[in-house]
């Protein structure tokens, strides 16, 4: 009796070991359905609503490897395939995987189907279900006993349910709102030890997803793909990811994603000849399971099938123009606000300009003011000082000077101040350079464009200068007209 006990109490103890291993490993992940990285790519995984949402029919195969390094880390290998009927208003697909996490491993069949109804032209919802069968597996031979008699379950045992998945999801132009619940009906499998004494239960938690995308045009062939994804399952804290994707023309695209309280991944994908879809992500795990493992990885290919041999071409460019028809109006508020903007800060300029106008115009006034109050004398400067055309040609240019001698002048003044101011005004109106030279006997000071030294050369320079100027038209700023002046006549 004694001994009877001892063994009933030896297998109460590994079957209470048992139940515990199940327990954490129900617990270990926080979810029971396989985790993903490609729900950009392939939002079937985790919404039966989001099938059929081209035109074409396609294929995906996943691998993920999660916490490379772990021995018993979970590796999961999809399939899923789909496509729409009737016009794309009802889409059908399967969805097939096999999952693995420790001593825990499933493998799932679904078939799905989605129906839509279009409220409006600019608002669709989408009704999905998605129903199959279930087997959940137990891998007891990987449990260690020092005793192999006393194992309570053999080898691997298997348990297997009808399971289902609904989903609706809500399309707003470039914005679209998703929720699913997932092993909706909370199924128990129980797994009996081999004396039939005592069962595990192994329960089938619901799970509900939630999901929120929009795609921001910022370029003609480039956009931003903001995503949120919410998971939350009975008795585990809230989950959630936030990822962004740079998308060029949907050929091409990179993600960030983050990952609440596990890490950050990467991903990179792309379509090869408008048919095959590819991409890879790597989740970089923060916290202390960082120090354990490398990661995961995760890989995706696809194949696109096309109704047509043209239809791969055709459903390129209806799709390209659906894109565009989505973003045209989103374009036009856009634009709106943008010429808006821009109206504003014309606005501003002219009024701008109008003052810097009307403020040049106050300036050349008051030059005219000056030169006005000052004309007679200015004249009788100029008549005085000023050498003619015909003059210079007369002129022996035979014994050369280092000396300047002769200036073109443009405008000449009493005092240095009218003379700066000459010098602004024709910077500003005609883009003159000029300079300023004053008379030995500081009275006079006279603008000019250039000046020459005595000699052969120069003759021919002076005329050139003063002719130049001449067809610029300085008449309505100049106070006396182009003319040379002679720095050593009347010395």
């Amino acid at each position: 009796m004694k001994m009877f006990n001892e063994i009933n109490i030896s297998r109460l103890v590994k079957y209470i070991f048992v139940i515990l291993i199940i327990s954490i490993a129900q617990n270990v992940s926080a979810q029971q359905v396989p985790m993903s990285n490609n729900y950009y790519t392939n939002q079937f995984i985790y919404n039966p609503s989001q099938i059929g949402a081209y035109s074409f029919t396609q294929t995906f195969f996943q691998v993920r490897k999660q916490w490379v390094g772990i021995e018993g880390a979970p590796e999961t290998y999809l399939f899923s395939i789909d496509g729409t009927i009737n016009s794309e208003k009802v889409g059908m697909g399967a969805l097939l995987y096999n999952d693995v996490t420790g001593i825990i491993g499933r493998t799932a069949a679904y078939g799905a189907y989605r129906y839509r109804l279009r409220i409006h032209d600019e608002h669709i919802v989408d009704l999905g279900i998605s129903a199959g069968f279930l087997q959940n597996k137990i891998y007891f031979d990987k449990i260690r006993s020092d005793d192999p008699s006393e194992n309570l379950l053999q080898n691997e045992e298997k348990r297997s349910t009808f399971d289902a998945n609904v989903g609706v999801s809500y399309q707003y132009r470039n914005l679209q709102i998703g929720i699913a619940s997932l092993q909706l009906f909370d199924n128990n499998l129980y797994y009996e030890t081999s004396d039939n004494l005592q069962s595990v239960n192994y329960k089938l938690i619901r799970h509900f997803i939630g999901s929120v995308s929009y795609q921001q045009q910022i370029s003609r062939d480039f956009r931003i793909d903001p995503q949120l994804l919410i998971k939350d399952v009975q008795g585990m804290p809230l989950q959630f990811d936030v990822a962004t994707y740079l998308n060029w023309r949907d050929l091409a695209w990179f993600g960030i994603n983050y990952q609440y309280n596990y890490g950050v991944s990467f991903s990179l994908g792309g379509v090869i000849h408008d048919r095959y879809v590819v991409n890879y992500s790597y989740d970089l795990p923060t916290g202390n399971i960082a120090n354990y493992t490398d990661g995961a990885h995760e890989f995706l290919i696809g194949i696109r099938f096309f109704k047509s041999k043209s239809s791969s071409q055709t459903d390129k460019i209806r799709n390209k123009d659906l894109n565009q028809l989505k973003n045209f109006t989103q374009e036009q508020f856009e634009e709106i606000d943008r010429l808006t903007d821009e109206n504003k800060e014309l606005k501003e300029k002219v009024d701008s300009t109008y003052k810097d106008v009307q403020y040049q115009k106050e300036e050349i006034k008051k030059l005219k003011e000056i030169y006005k109050k000052d004309e007679d004398q200015i004249s009788r400067v100029i008549e005085k000082y000023k050498v003619s055309i015909q003059e210079l040609d007369s002129m022996d240019f035979s014994e050369s000077s280092e000396e300047k001698q002769f200036y073109v002048v443009i405008g000449a003044y009493l005092n240095i101040q009218d003379a700066k101011f000459f010098q602004k005004v024709m910077e500003r109106e005609v883009g003159l350079e000029t300079k300023v030279v004053q008379r030995d006997d500081g009275k006079y000071f006279f603008v000019y464009t250039r000046d020459f030294n005595k000699d052969k050369e120069s003759k021919k320079e002076i005329k050139r200068e003063f002719r130049l100027l001449k067809r610029l038209n300085l008449n309505e700023y100049i106070n006396g007209n182009v003319w040379i002046y002679n720095a050593k006549e009347n010395e």
